[in-house]
């Protein structure tokens, strides 16, 4: 099995990967909301869409910022 880390067919802008919860986040379109189920079957992760905002900060600040969401907050219960 490759070491190689998942490529995503789109622009590293556009998604942000959390590895420990097997998560992508992907900037939202209504395609993209209709292919997230075909997605998780061909990539393995979760795949959450979020705004471009939402992705630049994840971007500058880290993964730490999604506790503060609703999907963060009803993660951890």
């Amino acid at each position: 099995m490759s070491l190689r880390k998942k490529k995503f067919p789109w622009d590293k802008s556009e998604y942000f990967v959390d590895e420990e919860n097997k998560e992508v986040w992907l900037r939202g379109s209504l395609s993209r909301a209709w292919a997230r189920k075909g997605l998780k079957e061909q990539y393995g992760y979760t795949f959450l869409l979020a705004s471009q905002e939402f992705l630049d900060r994840l971007h500058s600040e880290g993964p730490s910022i999604i506790e503060d969401t609703h999907h963060g907050q009803q993660r951890n219960g």
